[in-house]
């Protein structure tokens, strides 16, 4: 998992007391057929074939530990109607279309139609070190 500079800014300006990171209700997952950078730049999220960002409220992670925290819950994206080509990354994002990018993991499947990406229970984990 590689974060944004985005967001090791606004935790370091958070533990310096020089803003408030404002909880987040909900993280939205992303696919991306590009390498993402730290700035937040170079994504390409797949478009047509019922492809969305899915929206993952905070209640489908469990509390942090040893400086990780993992998903409760299923996550699943539509069944894609069209191909969505090779992806090569997840993104997460704070928000739904658009928004700041907050990390970013190597992922490997091509996406023909008729299939749906899932993470299952336990295997999206964000570590922080």
């Amino acid at each position: 998992m590689s974060n944004t500079t985005y967001l090791d800014n606004a935790i370091m300006n958070a533990m310096h007391g020089k803003a408030t990171f404002p909880a987040v209700t909900n993280l939205y997952v992303g696919l991306s057929t590009t390498t993402p950078t730290a700035a937040g730049g170079n994504v390409t999220e797949p478009t047509g074939g019922s492809y969305t960002r899915v929206t993952v409220p905070s209640s489908s992670f469990g509390s942090a530990s040893a400086g990780s925290i993992t998903n409760t819950a299923t996550v699943s994206f539509p069944a894609a109607t069209a191909s969505w080509g090779a992806i090569t990354y997840v993104v997460v994002y704070d928000a739904a279309s658009a928004g700041n990018l907050l990390w970013y993991v190597p992922y490997s499947q091509t996406v023909p139609s008729g299939i749906t990406v899932q993470f299952a229970v336990g295997t999206m984990t964000s570590t922080m070190s």
